[in-house]
Protein backbone atom coordinates (compact mmCIF):
# COMPACT_ATOMS: atom_id res chain seq x y z
CA UNK A 1 0.00 0.00 0.00
CA UNK A 2 1.85 3.21 -1.27
CA UNK A 3 0.20 6.15 0.52
CA UNK A 4 1.36 9.56 1.06
CA UNK A 5 -0.27 9.30 4.65
CA UNK A 6 0.60 6.38 6.47
CA UNK A 7 -1.02 6.72 9.83
CA UNK A 8 -3.99 6.09 7.77
CA UNK A 9 -3.59 3.40 5.70
CA UNK A 10 -5.18 0.24 6.48
CA UNK A 11 -7.00 1.53 9.35
CA UNK A 12 -10.78 1.25 9.94
CA UNK A 13 -10.73 2.98 12.76
CA UNK A 14 -8.61 6.44 13.16
CA UNK A 15 -7.84 8.39 15.68
CA UNK A 16 -8.31 12.01 16.14
CA UNK A 17 -4.92 12.20 15.97
CA UNK A 18 -4.56 10.05 12.91
CA UNK A 19 -6.66 12.58 11.53
CA UNK A 20 -4.41 15.36 12.16
CA UNK A 21 -1.25 14.03 10.89
CA UNK A 22 -2.75 13.54 7.65
CA UNK A 23 -4.52 16.94 8.02
CA UNK A 24 -0.52 18.19 8.15
CA UNK A 25 0.95 15.60 5.88
CA UNK A 26 -1.73 16.57 2.94
CA UNK A 27 -0.91 20.08 3.88
CA UNK A 28 2.80 20.17 3.30
CA UNK A 29 1.77 18.06 0.06
CA UNK A 30 -0.70 21.21 -0.98
CA UNK A 31 2.59 23.35 -0.69
CA UNK A 32 4.08 21.31 -2.40
CA UNK A 33 1.68 21.88 -5.70
CA UNK A 34 1.07 18.11 -6.12
CA UNK A 35 -2.43 18.06 -7.00
CA UNK A 36 -2.90 15.12 -8.54
CA UNK A 37 -1.66 13.34 -5.26
CA UNK A 38 -3.95 11.03 -3.43
CA UNK A 39 -6.00 13.85 -1.04
CA UNK A 40 -7.53 13.17 2.20
CA UNK A 41 -11.14 13.91 1.93
CA UNK A 42 -13.27 14.28 5.49
CA UNK A 43 -17.29 13.10 5.22
CA UNK A 44 -19.63 14.12 7.61
CA UNK A 45 -21.89 11.35 7.18
CA UNK A 46 -24.40 13.10 10.19
CA UNK A 47 -27.88 11.05 9.83
CA UNK A 48 -30.39 10.98 12.53
CA UNK A 49 -33.00 8.43 12.14
CA UNK A 50 -35.28 9.94 15.44
CA UNK A 51 -35.88 13.21 16.71
CA UNK A 52 -33.37 14.57 18.87
CA UNK A 53 -34.07 13.07 22.68
CA UNK A 54 -33.56 16.15 24.02
CA UNK A 55 -35.84 18.37 22.10
CA UNK A 56 -37.99 15.53 20.45
CA UNK A 57 -37.54 17.51 17.08
CA UNK A 58 -35.98 16.43 14.27
CA UNK A 59 -32.69 17.59 13.62
CA UNK A 60 -31.17 18.87 9.98
CA UNK A 61 -27.65 17.64 9.24
CA UNK A 62 -27.30 19.66 6.41
CA UNK A 63 -27.83 22.73 8.08
CA UNK A 64 -25.94 21.93 10.92
CA UNK A 65 -22.83 21.11 8.28
CA UNK A 66 -23.77 24.41 6.78
CA UNK A 67 -23.41 26.17 9.91
CA UNK A 68 -20.72 24.23 10.84
CA UNK A 69 -18.35 23.74 13.31
CA UNK A 70 -17.02 20.90 10.42
CA UNK A 71 -13.80 19.37 9.52
CA UNK A 72 -11.52 20.96 7.09
CA UNK A 73 -12.57 20.74 3.23
CA UNK A 74 -15.55 18.38 4.39
CA UNK A 75 -17.85 17.26 2.56
CA UNK A 76 -21.39 16.53 3.23
CA UNK A 77 -22.81 13.45 1.80
CA UNK A 78 -26.72 12.35 3.11
CA UNK A 79 -27.43 9.13 2.92
CA UNK A 80 -30.70 9.62 1.14
CA UNK A 81 -29.85 12.45 -1.68
CA UNK A 82 -27.62 9.48 -3.06
CA UNK A 83 -30.18 6.73 -2.05
CA UNK A 84 -32.26 4.49 -4.65
CA UNK A 85 -35.70 6.03 -4.67
CA UNK A 86 -38.68 4.74 -6.22
CA UNK A 87 -39.27 7.86 -8.02
CA UNK A 88 -35.45 7.76 -10.00
CA UNK A 89 -35.50 3.88 -10.04
CA UNK A 90 -38.58 2.20 -9.67
CA UNK A 91 -37.01 -0.96 -11.24
CA UNK A 92 -34.52 -1.40 -8.03
CA UNK A 93 -36.85 -0.10 -5.77
CA UNK A 94 -39.94 -1.57 -6.34
CA UNK A 95 -41.71 -1.21 -2.96
CA UNK A 96 -40.78 1.82 -2.26
CA UNK A 97 -38.64 1.38 0.59
CA UNK A 98 -36.78 4.11 2.05
CA UNK A 99 -32.36 4.94 2.46
CA UNK A 100 -31.91 2.07 -0.11
CA UNK A 101 -28.18 1.65 -1.21
CA UNK A 102 -27.83 4.22 -4.73
CA UNK A 103 -27.17 2.00 -7.80
CA UNK A 104 -23.18 2.29 -8.90
CA UNK A 105 -24.04 4.42 -11.95
CA UNK A 106 -25.89 7.22 -9.55
CA UNK A 107 -22.66 6.50 -6.57
CA UNK A 108 -20.28 7.00 -9.14
CA UNK A 109 -21.62 10.44 -10.04
CA UNK A 110 -21.97 11.54 -6.59
CA UNK A 111 -18.22 10.96 -6.62
CA UNK A 112 -17.02 12.96 -9.50
CA UNK A 113 -19.21 15.60 -7.88
CA UNK A 114 -17.53 15.33 -5.38
CA UNK A 115 -14.12 15.25 -6.51
CA UNK A 116 -13.48 12.01 -4.71
CA UNK A 117 -11.18 9.25 -6.39
CA UNK A 118 -10.15 5.90 -5.41
CA UNK A 119 -7.07 6.65 -4.74
CA UNK A 120 -8.10 9.35 -1.78
CA UNK A 121 -8.40 8.41 1.52
CA UNK A 122 -12.39 9.03 2.81
CA UNK A 123 -12.32 9.67 6.40
CA UNK A 124 -16.06 9.43 7.79
CA UNK A 125 -16.94 11.11 10.35
CA UNK A 126 -20.62 12.51 12.33
CA UNK A 127 -22.03 14.85 15.18
CA UNK A 128 -22.81 13.12 18.62
CA UNK A 129 -25.89 10.97 18.45
CA UNK A 130 -25.32 10.00 14.84
CA UNK A 131 -25.06 6.33 14.21
CA UNK A 132 -24.80 6.00 10.14
CA UNK A 133 -21.32 6.20 10.45
CA UNK A 134 -20.67 2.49 9.60
CA UNK A 135 -23.10 2.33 6.88
CA UNK A 136 -21.39 5.15 4.86
CA UNK A 137 -18.28 3.27 5.32
CA UNK A 138 -19.82 -0.12 3.90
CA UNK A 139 -21.40 2.18 1.52
CA UNK A 140 -17.93 3.44 -0.14
CA UNK A 141 -16.30 0.03 0.46
CA UNK A 142 -19.40 -2.32 -1.21
CA UNK A 143 -19.32 0.42 -4.12
CA UNK A 144 -15.42 -0.47 -5.06
CA UNK A 145 -13.66 2.02 -2.74
CA UNK A 146 -10.82 0.25 -1.75
CA UNK A 147 -11.07 -1.00 1.92
CA UNK A 148 -7.06 0.74 3.25
CA UNK A 149 -8.79 3.85 2.10
CA UNK A 150 -11.28 4.05 3.73
CA UNK A 151 -11.85 5.12 7.69
CA UNK A 152 -14.21 6.01 10.23
CA UNK A 153 -12.92 8.62 13.23
CA UNK A 154 -13.13 7.74 16.39
CA UNK A 155 -15.22 10.10 18.41
CA UNK A 156 -17.23 12.55 16.87
CA UNK A 157 -17.11 16.27 15.60
CA UNK A 158 -17.66 17.22 19.03
CA UNK A 159 -14.49 15.33 20.26
CA UNK A 160 -12.26 16.87 17.48
CA UNK A 161 -13.51 20.34 17.98
CA UNK A 162 -12.44 20.65 21.47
Amino acid sequence: GDSPFPPLYGKTLVSIQDVLTAQQSQSTQQKNNTNNNPKVIFIDASWYHRPDPTTNQFRSPSSEYTQGPRLPSARYIDIDSIATTHELFPQDNPNKLPHMFPPPSLFSVAMDAYNIRNEDHVVIYAKRGAVFTPRMWFLFVSMGHDENRVHLMQGSLEDYVV
